[in-house]
């Protein structure tokens, strides 16, 4: 019975770790994807809609952490700082374009590619 239960119990541990990291892909693939869209797009409304789903899933990112981080450690606060940044970069970015400001904002944009760049060195 107690073997059963350890098998049930990993089984469910599993699962959920499995779950995390699906989900964390999904957000990962849907940043690149509206990425790329800020990246070619002329069109302000465009632009400033694939920043705000990069936005939600940066956010939702940041609450899934990566198997190979633990809890409470250094790495962690230095991954949430990441997605905080990215955020920020994102939200400067849209500013400009709400403002009209479309060719700033393009150059804005390209700090998001920064952030990705330097966060994926170290986390990925």
């Amino acid at each position: 019975m107690r073997k059963s239960l350890l098998a049930i119990i990993t089984a469910a541990i599993m699962s959920l770790s499995f779950t995390a990291s699906a989900d964390l892909t999904t957000h990962m693939q849907s940043l690149a994807k509206q990425f790329q869209i800020v990246n070619t797009t002329e069109d302000s409304a465009e632009f400033i809609a694939a920043l705000d789903a990069m936005r939600t899933d940066a956010q939702a990112a940041s609450e899934i952490l990566p198997g190979s981080l633990t809890e409470n450690s250094e790495e962690v606060k230095n991954y949430k700082q990441g997605y905080n940044d990215l955020i920020a970069a994102i939200d400067a970015a849209a500013e400009l374009a709400k403002a009209g400001k479309m060719a700033e904002a393009k150059v804005a944009a390209e700090k998001i590619a920064e952030v990705r760049n330097t966060n994926h060195k170290q986390f990925r």
